[in-house]
């Protein structure tokens, strides 16, 4: 009886601490996304080829439930293109989500500061640490993501 009760403690205190870091963890939702430090994303992104800057955003935008492999219920105007931050977030998954070319560069959101209305901040997977500032017509890689 003693066991038992060791062992459920146990798993409580197991559950505890998985609930308290799961923010900083990365979880495969089962339903095409992929959740990383509380953020949502595609996990297959491989199946959307590279686009200029305004097709991706228009892309994106109309994403929902039932287009690339997503059985989550989400509606069109819930994804989005991640901010350089977030994508910098994510590079450690790079290798856990089905992304199409680990040496590519992605959009971001984020403007070029010296060129804010004709180029966007790709980020390449490649090192975290390159970026490009590309015109809006370039075409790179789109991984989309939600709250």
């Amino acid at each position: 009886m003693k066991s038992k009760k060791v062992i459920v403690m146990f798993g409580i205190v197991f559950l505890s601490c998985i609930m308290i870091l799961s923010p900083a963890l990365a979880w495969d939702n089962g339903d095409g996304t992929r959740t990383v430090k509380g953020l949502v994303w595609l996990k297959n992104p491989a199946e959307i080829s590279v686009r200029n800057w305004y097709d991706a955003v228009s892309f994106v935008a109309s994403l929902s439930s039932g287009q690339c492999g997503l059985t989550d219920n989400s509606t069109a105007g819930k994804w989005r293109l991640p901010t350089l931050q977030e994508l910098k977030s994510v590079y450690p998954e790079k290798n856990y989500c089905r992304i199409p070319d680990h040496t590519g560069y992605y959009w971001t959101s984020d403007p070029d500061p010296n060129y804010p209305s004709s180029r966007k901040v790709a980020m390449s997977m490649y090192n975290q640490s390159g970026y490009s500032q590309s015109a809006q017509f370039d075409r790179c890689w789109v991984w989309p993501v939600r709250q």
